[in-house]
């Protein structure tokens, strides 16, 4: 090769390098354009996550507003930079943890100082912090009179009605019974102690009255009770079960407690939506559940306790498909089980693409779908 061939092909050499480093180069930028996005997006999701977890802490997401102090009272510093907004303690003057109490009414309450030199005019601000008092304002009552007025129009008389009280002849709003009732049943405050409370806060209410306003919610509410009884047992398709909790009884057990299950029976109406719970003394008995059921000729679904299998005698009885399928799951490893638990679970998973009622689908559509 002369000299020149020489050359040219060196030529061509170094082209073909620097097209290889153009191509790394090029790779390495990608590469690192990737790398910050990816990093971006790390740190938004930590910002997400952090920002979920700080809701989730609060019992309200209400939050706390902060309090920057107002441009005529908060002129910038020498810098020109507005000082910034005071942050609270993170601990309190003997060492807690504060508890910031987001669902609480927030005042801000400007305090100057109160030195006789004091003028604000003259004063220039430099920075404020925050002394948080927690206030206790007991019990509210409210007299709200309503103003019914009368008119005649066309020849026509016409007249406001005011909002019914729960209760014919009484002057009692639901809210002051529900008060009553919410220390009565939750709080377990005698009568007489809830009269003497709402006196020290300035209402007085006779204790034959407060005993009056109980009695009558409580047959409100036993009527209430028996008629969704009767209204869970309206629909053709419900279904039952039961739970227990640990009652306090007189006897002592075997190992000196007095303490036994007492059991809780539920009814669902399942296309009305309604949940019927009864509870006769704790009992297990059979006679519960069949009393209740009575003469219903509907579909009732369950598990297998033994009262819920008579009832196959005058009803169509389903199995629950759950406790079906922990049988299968009872199985272990056996393939054929495994397949039908995938099945079911298949079922439970497109089960919600259908709703009966809706868009023309019915329960015989349901049921050749299934």
């Amino acid at each position: 090769m002369n000299k020149d061939e020489i050359v040219l092909d060196l030529r061509r050499q170094l082209a073909d390098s620097n097209r290889r480093v153009n191509a790394l180069l090029q790779e390495v930028a990608e590469l690192k354009d990737l790398l910050v996005r990816k990093t971006e997006e790390e740190q938004k999701q930590r910002n997400i996550a952090r920002g979920l977890l700080k809701i989730m802490q609060n019992r309200s997401e209400k939050q706390t507003p902060v309090k920057t102090a107002p441009a005529a009272d908060t002129p910038d510093d020498d810098s020109g930079q507005a000082a910034p907004a005071a942050r609270p303690r993170e601990k309190t003057n003997y060492g807690a943890k504060r508890i910031d109490h987001y669902v609480t009414e927030v005042e801000h309450v400007a305090v100057d100082p109160d030195d006789p030199r004091f003028d604000r005019e003259r004063a220039r601000w430099i920075s404020e912090r925050e002394s948080a008092r927690y206030i206790l304002i007991p019990m509210r009552f409210i007299k709200r009179i309503y103003h019914v007025n009368k008119y005649v129009q066309d020849g026509t008389v016409m007249e406001g009605k005011a909002p019914d009280a729960p209760f014919l002849g009484s002057n009692y709003d639901g809210s002051f019974i529900a008060g009553i009732a919410q220390l009565r049943y939750l709080y377990s405050m005698p009568v007489e102690r809830i009269v003497n409370f709402f006196t020290e806060n300035g209402f007085e209410i006779k204790k034959g009255t407060a005993h009056g306003l109980l009695r009558k919610t409580e047959l409100l509410f036993e009527n209430l009770y028996k008629a969704l009884g009767l209204a869970v047992k309206e629909d053709d398709y419900v279904a039952g079960d039961k739970t227990y909790h640990k009652v306090l009884v007189a006897e002592k057990n075997k190992d000196g407690k007095g303490i036994r299950k007492g059991y809780i029976w539920d009814v669902t109406a399942v296309h009305l939506g309604l949940t019927y719970y009864f509870y006769n003394d704790g009992s297990r008995s059979e006679k519960v559940i069949l009393n209740y059921i009575g003469d219903y000729g509907g579909t009732f679904q369950s598990d297998g306790f033994s009262p819920y299998r008579k009832m196959a005698r005058k009803l169509t009885r389903l199995a629950c498909l759950q406790h079906v399928k922990r049988k299968f799951l009872d199985c272990g490893d056996d393939f054929d089980a495994r397949v039908v638990v995938r099945l079911i679970n298949h079922l439970y998973h497109k089960d919600h693409i259908h709703e009966i009622g809706k868009d023309g689908w019915t329960v015989e559509d349901n049921t050749r779908w299934r």
